[in-house]
């Protein structure tokens, strides 16, 4: 691996684009103080990697870009490429020749190339890893740094001989290697937390998942639970309202036994009617207390029923309803009393009437005709009690039944208000949930909108900016390109210049007599000039035309014959060379410009006279004459088929100059050169001269148009980064809060849809509530018809 060439663009005090190649045989490269040495060095390290701006003595990356003179502007870039020969494959990659380019922008861009493809800094450092070369490596050591390599500590040295066995390389690879293994490590770390947080979420999740679970079991169970409570309660009471009627039932049945026993006994006391009128009319008391009893044990039982009921309406008033039937339960005992009283009534009423049977069996013949009387009344009496005890009965029944559906009916207008406020309270949040609903997605059309006004906006402007972007890449390329075509065209004009200047290739004895002819001396008064310096050729018949003049082409045109003469004399006492003269009044006498054969060939393509293919006619008038008698016979052909065609003519006997140097007259052939070198003829160098000036010029123009249309550029595009990240960040939000909207329209659609069942279901109840109602009212009113 050697060094073969370093190119320097903008980089520190190197302006222009400067080539150093490295051949074979070199070095050093040695010169005076300021000329450049260090910053050599500086543009081998950078190029290389280096990103210490005080090592390359800048305070700034910036800082190594040409910061422009007092003549000369500074440029917005510094680049550096260095070529390696690689035909022992050191470095790792299939090329004979390895060229590294870094370049570094005013805006703090950076670009690294290798072979002209975009790489990474680290590829470049990993490409030279134990071969020596780098920023830090042994291969540059910079003005200063062999004192610091002596003078360190053997530790310290040793990077420089780690380097050099080639081990570097893999000690950077274990470096990399163990970085990674650490932020794997980190990444590790970090993602068991993300790992327990989600693992504490889910067991709070669990937990609440299993209470819910848990709640919605003992519900089930409690609902369960309460439903057998009061059908307990229920079936007690029904129990005990069973055996009370069955009490009841043997009360009335013992009363009736005891009406017939009266009844009977009335037959035989017709005598003692004042008494039997007063049994009478003490059963009649004590059939009025049963029925207030029966009317006290259907209120009881109409208590017992509103308490069964309250039971089931609430859950919570087990300790009231207990109450109530230990009321019950003891006005059943006081009812039983009572009917214990009644019977010890009726055994003294036994008594009585057993002690008046003695008295009564001596009336008993008398008293038969009565007794069938009352026999009779007593049956038709029995037929009507039975059918009062029967209507009785019948509307004890009734009117229970009434009480109870009423009861029932009270019942479900509280279960039917509640369920209505339930309801109300239930549409009254799918309302509030609609209208959220509404709301969220009128935010999501929001967001919406204002994220694809946003995305088109960012697209429209990402779209310039690329655009922009090319303009400014193409503008850089024609920027550089301008300044490759001027860096190659100025060393043309200054050395053009320079032999114009100095008249290289004109005879010293020529240019001393010029120079004489500029002084005041009368004898050299009327010199024109020298012959080739005034007459400017075409440079494509330059050469024919000087190989035709020959030594005429470096002859100075004098005025007189008596001022050559002089000019002469000055040469031969001074011993000077050779030197031709063109006398211009005598030339002008004879002047003439070839326009016979023109004349008699006005059909031919492509031919001229000295006038089509010099500055002739710009002259004076009699220069323009002496010429022209010079040039009379040399007519100008564009190629070799045109001036063959002039020599065939029988009465040319000039020579014809073609485009490509040829020379034809008859009886002789001069070719043009094929060596495709430019040879520059003293009689074209003006023309050329002036062509290069004219180019120069233009390119200089469109570099200015070029620097300052890429300044607009990197203007707008350094202002158009920050808006994109702005736009980008404002993107992400949007799309962050359509997210966010969208999780909450998916709760709250949950939530309404959720609702709505519900208020299906209450409405579901309150239609069975209101059918059981209508039901009960039928009965009821049918019940009353009765």
């Amino acid at each position: 691996m050697r060094l073969k060439k370093l190119e320097i663009n903008g980089f520190k005090s190197f302006l222009n684009k400067t080539i150093l190649k490295i051949e074979d045989g070199v070095t050093a490269i040695v010169g005076p103080n300021g000329c450049g040495k260090s910053n050599v060095v500086d543009a081998i390290k950078w190029v290389f990697g280096e990103q210490s701006a005080k090592s390359l003595r800048s305070s700034e990356m910036q800082d190594v870009i040409f910061n422009g003179t007092e003549t000369r502007d500074a440029v917005n870039m510094a680049e550096v490429s260095i070529t390696l020969s690689n035909d022992d494959r050191t470095l790792s990659v299939d090329y004979d020749e390895v060229t590294v380019t870094r370049r570094v922008f005013r805006s703090g861009e950076s670009e690294y190339l290798l072979n002209k493809t975009a790489v990474r800094l680290m590829d470049i450092r990993n490409l030279f890893f134990g071969t020596g070369v780098g920023t830090s490596s042994y291969s540059v050591i910079e003005q200063g740094k062999m004192d610091l390599v002596l003078s360190s500590k053997p530790e310290e040295r040793r990077y420089i001989f780690e380097e050099a066995s080639g081990i570097t390389a893999y000690k950077s690879r274990k470096k990399e290697a163990l970085s990674k293994l650490e932020r794997a490590q980190e990444n590790l770390i970090r993602l068991d937390d993300i790992i327990r947080e989600v693992e504490r979420q889910l067991k709070a999740i669990e937990r609440q998942a299993r209470k819910a679970e848990r709640y919605k079991a003992l519900y089930e169970e409690l609902k369960n639970s309460e439903i057998k409570l009061a059908r307990h309660k229920y079936d007690e009471l029904k129990t005990i309202i069973d055996l009370t009627a069955g009490e009841i039932e043997k009360i009335n049945t013992y009363a009736g036994e005891l009406k017939f026993d009266i009844e009977n006994s009335s037959c035989s006391l017709s005598g003692s009617k004042e008494e039997f009128n007063t049994v009478v009319n003490d059963l009649q008391i004590q059939e009025n207390q049963i029925m207030r009893i029966k009317g006290e044990i259907d209120k009881n039982n109409y208590t017992i029923k509103m308490n069964d009921e309250r039971v089931q309406e609430l859950n919570n008033s087990e300790a009231r309803l207990a109450a109530e039937i230990n009321f019950a339960r003891n006005s059943r005992n006081e009812i039983v009393g009572r009917v214990n009283d009644l019977e010890n009534n009726i055994a003294r009423v036994s008594e009585f009437i057993g002690e008046k049977e003695n008295i009564y069996r001596e009336l008993d013949e008398n008293l038969v005709n009565i007794t069938n009387e009352i026999e009779k009344q007593r049956r038709e009496m029995d037929i009507l009690r039975d059918k009062v005890t029967t209507l009785a009965e019948e509307k004890t029944r009734a009117r229970n039944t009434v009480i109870r559906a009423e009861a029932d009916i009270e019942n479900s207008t509280l279960r039917i208000r509640r369920l209505e406020n339930e309801k109300n309270s239930m549409n009254a949040e799918r309302e509030t949930l609609f209208a959220n609903v509404k709301n969220i997605e009128s935010e999501m059309e929001f967001i919406k909108r204002s994220l694809e006004e946003d995305k088109n906006i960012f697209e429209s402007f990402t779209k310039e900016y690329n655009i922009k972007n090319s303009a400014r890449a193409e503008k850089f390329d024609l920027k550089i390109n301008l300044e490759k075509q001027l860096n190659e065209l100025r060393p043309k004009i200054s050395f053009l210049e320079k032999i114009m200047t100095e008249r290289e290739g004109i005879k010293k004895s020529v240019k001393s007599l010029i120079q004489l002819s500029s002084g005041e001396n009368p004898k050299f008064a009327g010199v024109y000039g020298i012959f080739s310096e005034i007459l400017s050729v075409t440079s494509a018949f330059a050469d024919g035309f000087e190989a035709i003049m020959g030594d005429l082409s470096q002859a100075i045109l004098v005025k007189t014959r008596d001022t050559a003469e002089a000019m002469a004399t000055y040469l031969k006492e001074n011993a000077f060379g050779s030197v031709s003269f063109l006398i211009v009044d005598e030339l002008a006498v004879i002047a003439g410009d070839g326009a016979v054969f023109l004349a008699d060939n006005k059909d031919g393509m492509g031919v001229s006279d000295i006038a089509g293919v010099t500055n002739i006619s710009l002259l004076e008038e009699h220069l323009r004459n002496a010429l022209k008698t010079i040039s009379r016979d040399i007519v100008f052909a564009d190629n070799h088929e045109s001036a063959r065609l002039i020599l065939s003519g029988e009465n040319f006997k000039g020579k014809v100059i073609c485009g490509n140097g040829e020379v034809l007259w008859r009886g002789a052939y001069r070719t043009g050169d094929y060596t495709g070198k430019d040879n520059l003829s003293i009689f074209g160098r003006k023309e050329k001269f002036d062509v290069f000036k004219k180019e120069e010029a233009a390119l200089s123009v469109k570099l200015d148009i070029c620097e300052k249309e890429l300044l607009v550029l990197n203007s707008w595009i350094e202002g158009s980064r920050v808006k994109l990240s702005e736009m980008s960040d404002t993107l992400r939000k949007r799309e962050k809060e359509y997210v966010d909207a969208s999780n909450r329209l998916l709760l709250a659609n949950e939530r309404h849809q959720a609702v709505s069942k519900n208020i299906l279901v209450v409405v579901s109840d309150i239609q069975e509530e209101n059918n059981i109602i209508n039901k009960l009212k039928k009965d009821i009113e049918l019940l009353r018809q009765k």
